[in-house]
């Protein structure tokens, strides 16, 4: 269903972000079955937030945002994965957080070996932390604007929200999916 530019006038102008794909657009139509020209525009805009907000959650929801501590421990868990198991390269990070000299004298020399150093993974959890404040700000507002588009059409429709949000999750998720497996199979 085509959405008439007198509509699209009235409303002003949709906040469909170009990555997304008509063909997402249709398949999100087929499942919730849009009744008219206004529903599939708040429509393509839930879908088009869904999808960022998934894609966000996918990519970078592995730890929390706030807190610088629990960044730094990520990142030296995994400049130590190699020399140590997971386990152990994890209860050494501990350790260090916890103040052990003797764990920073050794996490020091784990890392020297691996070609890094402390203060240079220091300065690469900063930045990570730094770029992915105002993705994760980014991100709540994605949040926000596809919560009013899913609550305006599941209220126009009279169908529970949850239940709209969740259909869409499941047609974003499946593309998303498809997508990542496409471009495993290209490479």
């Amino acid at each position: 269903m085509e959405i008439p530019e007198h509509i699209r006038a009235e409303l002003g102008t949709s906040e469909v972000a170009p990555g997304v794909g008509k063909a997402l657009l249709e398949r999100a139509a087929e499942a919730i079955a849009p009744r008219d020209a206004i529903d599939r525009l708040l429509l393509d805009e839930a879908v088009t937030y869904t999808r960022l907000v998934r894609i966000y959650e996918r990519g970078l929801g592995t730890f929390p945002d706030d807190d610088y501590a629990a960044v730094l421990e990520e990142y030296l868990i995994a400049g130590l994965e190699e020399p140590l198991t997971p386990q152990a390269a994890r209860d050494l990070v501990l350790q260090c957080l916890a103040g052990d000299h003797a764990a920073v004298v050794r996490l020091e020399e784990l890392l020297a070996l691996g070609g890094t150093s402390l203060d240079k993974m220091h300065g690469e959890a900063f930045r990570h932390f730094c770029r992915k404040r105002p993705l994760r700000e980014q991100n709540e507002r994605h949040r926000a604007r596809r919560d009013v588009a899913v609550e305006d059409f599941a209220s126009r429709r009279g169908e529970p929200a949850h239940r709209v949000q969740a259909t869409l999750d499941s047609v974003v998720d499946h593309e998303l999916d498809r997508a990542a497996q496409l471009s495993r199979w290209e490479d």
